[in-house]
């Protein structure tokens, strides 16, 4: 009994090996696939307190997560990826408008 647990464990203990180990001093050394996914994770968090206070503190819309609550790029900037809206688009537009009055 319990041969597919163990199984299980041992598939997550290796995992967790590959991502780094505790030394001797009591102190995780991650190796470079455990950095690299520290970075991810870091990335993450931060991108979601980023939209989190945006929404929050700001009261602005996310440009990466739009009204829908879908991920703005996975509908490609030709059709308003960020958001669905073309707000970023706009947005740029208008800039680039604005320059090219104040220079000519």
């Amino acid at each position: 009994g319990g041969g597919a647990k163990d199984a299980s464990h041992g598939r997550w203990d290796s995992f967790f090996e590959a991502l780094g180990e505790v030394g001797p001093d009591r102190r995780l050394e991650l190796t470079p696939l455990g950095h690299t996914v520290r970075l991810v994770l870091v990335l993450v968090v931060f991108v979601l307190l980023f939209e989190a206070a945006q929404h929050f503190v700001l009261g602005q819309r996310s440009l990466l997560f739009g009204s829908s609550g879908n991920f703005g790029f996975a509908g490609g900037v030709g059709v308003g990826g960020f958001g669905g809206d073309g707000r970023l688009r706009e947005e740029l537009m208008r800039q680039r408008m604005a320059s090219s009055y104040a220079a000519g």
